[in-house]
């Protein structure tokens, strides 16, 4: 594990709040990103309550392998474990509920260390496809950036699988605090976890992103129908995304009927990494029986 290097201003800082299911996608994320970012140096946090140390052994081996400096931050699984997560189908093999894991990111002003200002957070469903270094220098007029949901009655809101945060605006506002409250009395009434949390909170005190930086299929797919952005944005996203985000259940790459036509770029870089799961006992999304 590395320390932290919070002195050099141009390095990226990526947060990631995993469980055992996500390790390996994980992987793949990371060797997609410092493909496309080799000379931009990157600090990465897993946030994390239930790995084992057969997954810390893998990350730390992938870390290696593609230069990166992996902090992984042990946490408590509660209060996470206090919330409702709803019942979802196609969750990665047959599990049926989404793991409380699903929370962690809307406390991560009180998880990381106390020096960190500017930070990415970043689901381990994605695949980095260009360059992120202009995120060093972003102007971060809000404080959290992320890109617009695409569904037709939401999409005013922003998906929380990919954003940009100002993490001393975060804890000015006490924004792990305001989550808790909240999610103890109504957890249960929420479907998509950390984002209704955090969509609530900041109301329309976000800042839009062009959708290459968060892109889905469904902008493409449902482009004639109610979005945040333009046909122009929605094609030039389209055509050269930066983060690829495999976001709906149909969409998870690793599943046989996968309708994403991106998958093949998941399967490049997991297959990248597989030599590094040597000897270890790792649970794979794409063989349940692991």
């Amino acid at each position: 594990m590395s320390s932290l290097d919070q002195a050099n201003p141009g390095t990226l800082r990526l947060v990631s709040a995993i469980d055992r299911n996500y390790v390996v996608p994980w992987s793949a994320m990371i060797a997609s990103l410092r493909d496309h970012n080799q000379d931009v140096p990157a600090d990465v946090f897993i946030l994390q309550y239930d790995l084992t140390p057969d997954d810390i052994a893998y990350i730390e081996r992938v870390a290696v392998a593609t230069g990166v400096r992996v902090n992984i931050v042990q946490i408590s699984p509660y209060p996470f474990a206090l919330f409702h997560t709803r019942r979802r189908r196609n969750y990665l093999s047959t599990r049926s509920s989404m793991s409380p894991i699903a929370y962690v990111k809307a406390f991560v002003d009180r998880l990381l260390p106390a020096n960190l200002d500017r930070i990415v957070t970043i689901d381990a469903d994605i695949i980095v496809s260009g360059r992120m270094d202009e995120l060093l220098t972003m102007n971060l007029s809000r404080p959290v950036a992320a890109v617009a949901n695409i569904t037709r009655d939401h999409y005013h809101q922003f998906n929380s699988g990919f954003m940009l945060v100002d993490l001393r605006e975060w804890r000015k506002r006490r924004i792990s605090e305001v989550a808790y409250n909240f999610l103890l009395a109504h957890s249960d009434a929420l479907h998509t976890h950390d984002q209704q949390v955090l969509n609530l909170i900041f109301g329309d005190e976000w800042l839009r992103l062009h959708p290459k930086w968060n892109y889905m299929e469904d902008y493409y797919r449902l482009r004639d129908r109610a979005s945040a952005y333009s046909q122009d944005e929605i094609d030039a996203a389209h055509r050269s995304p930066i983060v690829i985000h495999y976001k709906n259940s149909g969409d998870k790459p690793w599943h046989r009927n996968s309708v994403h036509p991106r998958a093949g770029l998941y399967g490049r870089y997991v297959d990248a990494m597989r030599p590094h799961r040597a000897g270890l006992a790792l649970f794979d999304p794409a063989d349940p029986s692991t």
